[in-house]
């Protein structure tokens, strides 16, 4: 901004003056800073286009990550202009998470040595033949005729055989990836209500859907960390730190959102988990049977 007194500064978009407390122009809302441009503030405004970001979505993830559910809370207690929506810290970490699974390298490809195969049992099943003997070669014959003219049978064999080559391996990990994505925010209500049905008294399900919102971008950032640590050192040791921040996390976010002792907290968690983990499988099965149905 260009100073033209001691208490006052010309906008250099609007060109209107206004005192030079104001972080902002009141007029036209851009920033009171110094017209020179550096690459720093050309790289943020370039962020602030892509993602539409503002100083709110520092001051968001600030108290996300340093002070567990209070981010929530505030929300809730109706602080929500100065804060990201939980939606939108969803979808962009989300955003950064799954775009970043889709550029490591995956599980599915590490050549002949990664994933095994898939099971033989659909294979198996459809090319199945029974050993002929002259009193049932004939209905033999037949189930074994009409096994193979069976749309979903034969389906099921081509993309069995996709699925055991290295290109078919690599069409199923980025689908899946895909599929998992989408899957994640449709998981989240049903997290919230797992929460609800524990936590019901004296609360609506829309407190508990925005801290699962909150808890799911966390650990979304939690698992971008460990990914990334994993490029550099990946064993077991990597893996089991993951695992036992993953706990760590939820127990605390657990705590404060929901103020129950330590003992409370260690049950709810542990409910949680399990009621999660029947959920989590099943889910896992209908992403993998859509992804290799679509393979």
């Amino acid at each position: 901004m260009t100073q033209k007194n001691t208490n006052k500064v010309a906008c250099p978009n609007c060109e209107k003056e206004f005192d030079s407390h104001f972080e902002y122009c009141p007029y036209c809302g851009q920033k009171n800073s110094e017209p020179d441009l550096r690459f720093k503030h050309f790289f943020f405004d370039f962020l602030s286009g892509a993602f539409n970001l503002d100083s709110k979505f520092y001051q968001t993830f600030k108290i996300l990550l340093l002070k567990p559910a209070k981010l929530s809370k505030e929300y809730l207690a109706g602080k929500r202009t100065k804060y990201l929506t939980p939606v939108r810290i969803y979808l962009i970490v989300s955003f950064v998470y799954f775009t970043l699974l889709s550029v490591l390298p995956s599980d599915f490809v590490k050549s002949d040595e990664g994933i095994t195969p898939a099971p033989d049992s659909v294979s198996n099943i459809i090319s199945f033949e029974f050993s002929p003997s002259s009193d049932t070669a004939k209905t033999d014959s037949v189930s074994t005729s009409a096994i193979r003219d069976n749309y979903i049978a034969k389906k099921l064999t081509k993309k069995t055989g996709l699925f055991r080559t290295k290109e078919g391996k690599k069409i199923f990990s980025s689908l899946f990836r895909k599929y998992m994505s989408v899957g994640m925010f449709f998981l989240i209500p049903l997290t919230a209500l797992i929460f609800y049905l524990m936590f019901r008294k004296g609360t609506y399900y829309i407190q508990h859907l925005v801290f699962v919102l909150h808890l799911q971008s966390v650990m979304f950032i939690l698992f971008i960390f460990f990914n990334l640590v994993k490029l550099l050192i990946n064993n077991g040791f990597v893996s089991a730190l993951n695992f036992l921040a993953f706990l760590f996390f939820l127990l605390i976010w657990i705590k404060k959102f929901y103020q129950k002792s330590w003992g409370k907290t260690v049950w709810k968690a542990i409910l949680f988990l399990f009621y999660f983990g029947f959920i989590f499988v099943f889910f896992m099965i209908v992403v993998a049977g859509a992804t290799y149905w679509n393979l």
